[in-house]
C-alpha cells in the first residue's frame, strides 16, 4: 500500500532537515579551506590566492543554497496547509453535492412513479370510456353514452388530481 500524503510530507520534512545539516557541514568545510585564501591575501601572494578563488565561489554558492533552503521551508509548509484546507473544502462540497444528487434521484423516481400511476389511471378511464381500446384498422372508436355519464364524475376527480400534481411540481421548483 502506498504511503499517505501526510507520511510523505513528514518524510520530506525529515530529509529537508538533513539536507540543511549536510549543506551546513559543506559550508563549514569550505570556509575552513578558505583560511588558506585569507592567509595568501594577507601576505599578498596573488598566485596562491588565485588558486583558492574557486573554493570561495563554492562556499558562497553552497551558503546561498542553504539560505534559500531556509527561506523555502516555511513557504512549502504554508502551501501544504492551504492545499490541505482546499482539499477538505472541496471534499465537503463534493459530499454535499452527492447528497443533493441522491435527493434529486429520489424525487425523480417518485415523480416517475406518480406519472406511471396517472398513465394507468388514464388508460383505465379510456378503456371505460370506449369499452376497450380500439385496434388499428377497426375504424373510429364508438363512445357509449351511458359510460360517458358514469365517467363524468371520475374525469372531474382526475382533473383535480392533475391540477394538484401541477401545483406540487411548482412548489418543488
Amino acid at each position: 500500500m502506498p504511503p499517505s500524503i501526510a507520511a510523505l510530507e513528514s518524510r520530506i520534512d525529515a530529509l529537508t532537515f538533513w539536507l540543511e545539516v549536510w549543506t551546513s557541514v559543506v559550508v563549514l568545510g569550505v570556509l575552513l579551506e578558505a583560511r588558506s585564501l585569507w592567509k595568501a591575501l594577507t601576505h599578498r601572494q596573488w598566485v596562491l590566492a588565485g588558486r583558492h578563488v574557486a573554493t570561495v565561489l563554492v562556499a558562497v554558492g553552497v551558503a546561498g543554497e542553504l539560505f534559500v533552503q531556509f527561506k523555502l521551508s516555511p513557504v512549502e509548509g504554508s502551501l501544504r496547509a492551504r492545499t490541505a484546507q482546499r482539499v477538505a473544502r472541496l471534499d465537503h462540497k463534493t459530499a454535499a453535492a452527492r447528497v443533493r444528487v441522491a435527493r434529486l434521484a429520489h424525487k425523480t423516481a417518485a415523480a416517475r412513479e406518480r406519472a406511471a400511476k396517472a398513465e394507468k389511471r388514464a388508460a383505465f378511464l379510456m378503456a371505460e370510456l370506449y369499452g376497450d381500446f380500439p385496434m388499428p384498422g377497426d375504424g373510429p372508436a364508438v363512445v357509449r353514452p351511458w359510460r360517458v355519464r358514469k365517467l363524468e364524475g371520475r374525469v372531474e376527480v382526475l382533473e383535480r388530481d392533475v391540477e394538484a400534481m401541477k401545483a406540487k411540481t411548482k412548489e418543488r421548483r
